[in-house]
This record gives C-alpha cells, structure tokens and sequence, in this order.
C-alpha cells in the first residue's frame, strides 16, 4: 500500500508552522438611511492565495457579502438593508442568499496569484442592531493547511 501525507502533515514533520493569517472588521451596519456596508477593506499583513470567510456575528448570517478589488461605491436605495444586484457588479460573491442558500461561514476562493487586500460589501436582511459586529477572514497559502483530517 502507497502513503500519501499532505501538505500540512509534510510541514509539520519540518517543524513549520501551518501558513495561517486571520483578519477581523468590523460592519457598522450601514447608516440609518441604507442599513449596507459598501467598500469595507480587508487588508492581510502578506499575500495569500487562498481566503476564506470564517466567521461571521450570526444576527447577520443571513447577509449578502460581496468581494472585489477596488471600492465600487455601490448605490443603494434609501431606507433598503438589502443589496439586489442588477448584473453589472464586477465582484465576486461570497454569499448572496437572493441566489444561493446557506451561510457564508466557510465559502473560500483561492487565487492563481496572491491577493493581499480586497473590499466587500455586506447588507442586512435581518435589520440594524445598536452595535457594529464583526467579520473574519483567513488567509493562506495551502489549502491544506485548513483543511480537517480525521485519522
């Protein structure tokens, strides 16, 4: 029988830790008039060419969040905390509940060439609460330095 070990596990033998960086922002949940945050940076301290959205406060995990790489200054409606697209969006996303379901905890992307900063934009369909929250992104260079194995 042939082994097989991954990439965590042959760094580990090498005495390396996993290539692991996380960053947290924080939503302000709009304003009183749009309840959507619009060209939130996500900035790394080094290039990753995997990211992954890990946690998310989950009052808001019902939210629309969107990636792209330069501020877009999206308009939105007055009085709406819902982003409706209207096809012309140059982003990527990361979870839009109008079109797909399920949270967008654990949606990843991974990169031919390393990313180190990007926006989103967030909505919330579950209205405005008194307090930002946060938002926490993971980025690396393996994918199987995130990946669970079960023995």
């Amino acid at each position: 029988m042939i082994g097989c070990n991954t990439g965590s596990q042959r760094q580990i033998n090498q005495g390396a830790l996993p290539d692991i960086e996380f960053v947290t922002v924080t939503l302000l949940q709009g304003n009183v008039l749009t309840a959507v945050d619009r060209d939130i940076l996500v900035q790394f301290k080094r290039p990753h060419k995997f990211i992954c959205l890990v946690s998310i406060a989950s009052f808001f995990a019902a939210s629309d969040i969107f990636m792209h790489f330069s501020p877009l200054g999206y308009p939105v409606a007055n009085g709406s905390n819902t982003i409706t697209p209207t096809g012309g969006e140059p982003w990527i996303p990361l979870a839009n509940l109008v079109n797909s379901s399920g949270r967008a905890e654990g949606r990843w992307i991974k990169f031919n060439v390393p990313v180190q900063q990007f926006y989103i934009d967030a909505d919330h369909k579950a209205g405005q609460s008194a307090n930002p929250y946060l938002i926490t992104f993971m980025g690396s260079n393996d994918i199987e330095d995130v990946i669970s194995e079960r023995q």
